[in-house]
């Protein structure tokens, strides 16, 4: 949400509530979310908690695909004279 938006919002508010109730309505609506933001953290917790993930978030940045493709083209390719060329077993 940029600044214009918050602006046309706050005017909006002015004209529909009127300056006494909107810093009310403000301190109101700013404390409901902290109370959800809140409860939406503890709620992961105990779900992260729950099913033994708490290294899940190590492990989602592994799954990065930039890092996936560096790691593959790191790699040494894999020695010739090591795998079996099948094409010469055909009788």
């Amino acid at each position: 949400m940029g600044f214009g938006e918050i602006l046309v919002l706050a005017v909006l508010g002015l004209l529909v509530l009127g300056p006494d109730k909107l810093p009310e309505y403000i301190r109101s609506g700013v404390k409901l979310f902290n109370q959800f933001r809140t409860t939406a953290t503890k709620a992961r917790n105990e779900i992260v908690e729950s099913a033994g993930l708490k290294d899940l978030s190590s492990d989602l940045t592994q799954l990065n695909p930039k890092k996936l493709v560096s790691d593959v083209l790191k790699e040494k390719p894999a020695d010739p004279k090591a795998t079996k060329n099948y094409s010469s077993d055909i009788t």
